[in-house]
């Protein structure tokens, strides 16, 4: 009698419109997000509460921010692919929450069951 064991992929699609990307699970990519993340997270709170002439200033910074996020998490030039589909980077920022958001929950539904995920949560 076999053993069978299915194997997980680790490559999350991921759709944006007509477009497609792909974001890696992969332990060396997670990790690397990971420390990203943590930059980025630095990087947004120069966003929040600003004066209305602070953040004329801060609107080339900010599509900048989100234009290495989303190259980042869905491959080199994935802004400029999604910003010619959608030419405004307020629904751009609303993408890209939804981006993480989805992202996050999707580890999350992968990983809830394995012997790691629960040996972590202890």
């Amino acid at each position: 009698m076999a053993i069978k064991i299915d194997i997980k992929k680790t490559i999350i699609p991921v759709e944006i419109g007509e477009l497609e990307f792909e974001f890696d699970l992969g332990d060396k990519n997670m990790k690397e997000v990971e420390k990203k993340a943590k930059e980025m997270e630095v990087k947004a709170t120069k966003f929040e509460n600003l004066t209305d002439e602070e953040s004329e200033v801060a609107e080339a910074e900010a599509q900048s921010f989100i234009k290495e996020s989303f190259d980042y998490l869905l491959g080199a030039e994935a802004f400029e692919k999604i910003y010619e589909q959608t030419p405004n980077i307020s629904f751009l920022a609303d993408y890209f929450l939804q981006l993480v958001e989805g992202i996050g929950n999707e580890v999350n539904n992968r990983t809830k069951h394995t012997k790691r995920h629960q040996y972590l949560n202890k």
